[in-house]
């Protein structure tokens, strides 16, 4: 299992011990295109307490992976019982999978899930859910 994929399934196991409301509604994918940065979000990956840069494009989060990989959360959610959700942005050398063409049209889909949506060089936007 590749680094991303296992950052992936743990944060969507972790969203689960949680007990809070989203965080705001979950983002779309253009609203999340348009905020993309690569130059400022490689950065973020080099300096994840940068403050500033996370509040500058609503990242919660940056989670480095190692091997080149990166997570930087967006939203998250807890269900009402087991289950929860993360968006957000993820770095990869290599092609994480499945790929779609748009996060938006599986996100309420029941079921565990991990899917990306290709951005730019490294950098994908990523939905994970498990219930």
């Amino acid at each position: 299992m590749s680094p991303l994929r296992a950052g992936l399934l743990a944060l969507s196991l972790a969203v689960t011990a949680c007990e809070a409301p989203p965080t705001s509604p979950r983002p779309t994918d253009q609203s999340l295109i348009e905020r993309f940065d690569e130059a400022a979000f490689e950065r973020l990956v080099r300096e994840p307490n940068d403050a500033a840069l996370r509040e500058r494009f609503g990242v919660l989060e940056v989670r480095v992976l190692g091997e080149g990989h990166a997570l930087l959360i967006v939203w998250q959610h807890d269900y009402v019982g087991p289950g929860g959700a993360v968006k957000g942005y993820a770095r990869s050398p290599v092609a994480p999978g499945p790929l779609v063409e748009d996060l938006d049209a599986h996100a309420d889909q029941p079921g565990q899930q991990i899917l990306h949506r290709r951005l730019a060089g490294a950098w994908y936007l990523y939905y994970a859910s498990t219930d």
